[in-house]
């Protein structure tokens, strides 16, 4: 993973990478959230109610894919203080 989160930082010119994830009911984001932590990385946890009334502003559609997702939670890092 972090030869994939360095190599599309690289390819973008980035200083560094946030690497932002749904807040989910799993302890699998908050366990990632300390493993990228430990390495350097800024994980941000965003809420996932949160990403469902952002999408629906969008485009006023409930319909979900994480292609989809991925798009909301990154358009949401304007509202998340880091």
């Amino acid at each position: 993973m972090e030869n994939r989160i360095d190599k599309l930082r690289a390819e973008i010119g980035a200083e560094r990478a946030i690497v932002g994830m749904e807040l989910t009911r799993q302890a699998l984001p908050e366990g990632l959230g300390r493993w990228l932590t430990k390495r350097g990385y800024l994980a941000v946890m965003v809420n996932l109610m949160l990403v469902k009334r952002h999408k629906e502003e969008l485009d006023n559609s409930p319909s979900k894919s994480d292609p989809k997702d991925i798009g909301i939670i990154a358009d949401l890092r304007d509202r998340v203080s880091l």
